[in-house]
């Protein structure tokens, strides 16, 4: 291989690694799904934004709304830590944490079951805490 060939394969490579680096931050906030990957993302699309994305993609992220969550509770990456059943509880089951609060109207109590269902689909509620809460619901209809 002659010099001008080891040159043009140098520069070559060199390039790769600068635009592999210069997509790391967008890459880092996907790979965490950080709720501000899209702006991280338009953040990096220029040049000067790159040291900005790259710290907001490698800072703590903090999940609002969410009782029981710390600033960088999901550092790691891979799934977010098991959160409390309370905090999954959300609005429209306030009426379960209320006691005697009266009966519900059967819309509201479809409504209740289907959401409890979908917390026990997706793996946030165990068969015994899905059917204690299902009971609580038909019991006031």
């Amino acid at each position: 291989m002659n010099p001008e060939d080891q040159l043009v394969l140098f520069v070559a490579c060199v390039w790769l690694i600068v635009l592999a680096s210069f997509a790391l931050p967008s890459v880092i906030a996907f790979r965490r799904r950080d709720p501000n990957r899209w702006l991280i993302l338009a953040i990096n699309a220029s040049v000067v934004g790159w040291a900005i994305s790259l710290i907001m993609a490698l800072s703590p992220m903090f999940r609002s709304g969410v009782a029981g969550h710390q600033a960088g509770d999901h550092i790691s990456g891979g799934e977010p830590p098991e959160m409390p059943h309370a905090a999954l509880a959300g609005p429209s089951a306030s009426f379960l944490a209320v006691a005697g609060a009266g009966q519900l109207s059967s819309a509201t109590a479809v409504a209740e079951i289907e959401r409890l269902g979908r917390l026990h689909a997706g793996g946030h509620l165990n068969e015994a805490e899905f059917a204690a809460l299902k009971r609580r619901v038909l019991e006031r209809l």
